[in-house]
């Protein structure tokens, strides 16, 4: 199904704003969100390792343990109250 919507990613740059264009590549996203946080409770980097050189729109999706701590440390993962860049649904 195509769709329109701006989602958050999280890549080497940060967290980017950028446009999603099928409900596979927000379903994507959103796997993606989910492995991150289990990563962040857990400590377990399992989950991370099926985003491995996976890109949306040109952005490589951040899998690197250490670099997710560091946009931690820095607060950038803490406001976020949806994964969605217009905070719909």
């Amino acid at each position: 199904m195509i769709r329109f919507d701006r989602m958050r990613v999280l890549t080497d740059e940060g967290v980017i704003d950028t446009v999603v264009l099928t409900d596979d590549v927000a379903s994507t996203v959103g796997r993606h969100w989910n492995a991150i946080n289990h990563y962040r409770l857990t400590g377990d980097t399992g989950r991370l390792a099926e985003f491995e050189d996976e890109r949306i729109n040109f952005h490589r999706l951040l899998t690197d343990p250490d670099a997710i701590d560091d946009w931690e440390r820095r607060g950038d993962l803490d406001d976020l109250d949806s994964i969605y860049a217009d905070g719909s649904e």
